[in-house]
């Protein structure tokens, strides 16, 4: 949201990555050069908690509920598109109002990994890229299906008044290249 908020604003860029729920509204701003659009590898949610603390893997949906029972406190991302599911899934197994009761929120999935690192929460959920972005955050593994089953498609376009659109290109190119490809693996996104 914070990236469409800030196009809105008419803030300038010379690429545009955003997620693919919120792609159609940036669409609409008129903004991209759209023959630039660009998929980019997608990444799951996944449960991490501060390094050192007590690891389960693989997760599961047992698990999972009981880490979030033994647990103070659990991070989630303020208004995003992935709470809707999380908290009716977790009412099917009784746990939603826990969740809320111990529940965090942050702005954004990388200041959720922060947290973590800082001992300020216990239980983060967020995409695998964010987790696994922070040093002193361990990956617990991917939420279970049955918990929170969304991944996160990623989409960029160059921007029709890009200062730099030759550059811009290029970047977008260099974004699907096998080089950057195995940074992305390697740092949570499945190229897909």
């Amino acid at each position: 949201m914070a990236i469409l908020e800030r196009l809105r604003r008419a803030e300038s860029a010379d690429v545009v990555i955003q997620a693919q729920v919120l792609w159609a509204q940036v669409e609409s701003l008129g903004i991209l050069n759209t023959e630039t659009t660009t998929s980019l590898p997608v990444t799951y949610f996944g449960v991490g908690m501060k390094a050192g603390s007590r690891q389960t893997n693989p997760i599961d949906v047992t698990s999972f509920l009981r880490i979030v029972q033994e647990v103070r406190s659990i991070a989630l991302v303020d208004r995003s598109p992935s709470a809707p599911p999380l908290m009716q899934n977790l009412g099917k197994y009784g746990a939603a109002s826990q969740v809320e009761a111990k529940a965090k929120l942050y702005p954004t999935g990388g200041a959720i990994a922060e947290a973590l690192a800082h001992s300020e929460v216990d239980l983060g959920i967020t995409t695998m890229s964010e987790l696994m972005s922070a040093p002193g955050v361990v990956v617990l593994g991917v939420t279970p299906p049955e918990i929170l089953s969304v991944k996160i498609n990623n989409t960029a376009a160059a921007t029709k008044n890009a200062s730099a659109a030759h550059e811009a290109r290029a970047f977008l190119q260099f974004l699907r290249s096998p080089g950057a490809i195995s940074v992305f693996k390697a740092k949570g996104f499945d190229p897909i």
